[in-house]
């Protein structure tokens, strides 16, 4: 069985964030610089490690629709143990996002990402009717916490 750590993100973190999200993206720029500043602001962001390699990362911050809701985006490329990484990050975000008063979590979840759509429902999340954006295609998910 494989040894999961999780521990929260650091500013010093972004450059092995930035590797990830590279590898899933493919952005033109790197982001490193705009998550380094962006993990300075206080939302949750957790890493999920295998020995000394961050091996994917979590975010949940404040979501524009509810103050009561934080938006969570997950970064975990695909492989053997995606969803034990996955499940370790959601735990740990879980665990802050009740702690920070929060009572729904959000996942914003483009038509394209099956990927995402799977693991959020795993997790527990629903969605609610009227809740896809026809503008964005968009499905927007909803987990109580």
């Amino acid at each position: 069985m494989i040894r999961i750590e999780t521990r929260p993100a650091r500013p010093f973190d972004a450059g092995a964030m930035a590797a990830i999200v590279e590898r899933l993206a493919r952005p033109a720029l790197s982001v490193a610089p705009y998550l380094r500043n962006w993990l300075a602001e206080g939302d949750l962001w957790f890493l999920a490690e295998i020995g000394t390699e961050i091996v994917g990362f979590q975010w949940a911050g404040r979501a524009a629709s509810r103050p009561d809701t934080c938006e969570i985006a997950t970064f975990v490329p695909t492989g053997r143990n995606d969803l034990a990484i996955g499940s370790s990050l959601f735990q740990a975000t879980l665990e802050a996002a009740r702690n920070r008063g929060f009572r729904w979590i959000e996942a914003r979840l483009p038509a394209a990402n099956g990927g995402a759509f799977i693991y959020y429902r795993s997790r527990g999340f629903e969605e609610r009717p009227g809740h896809r954006t026809s503008a964005t295609d968009q499905t927007i998910l909803f987990y109580r916490l």
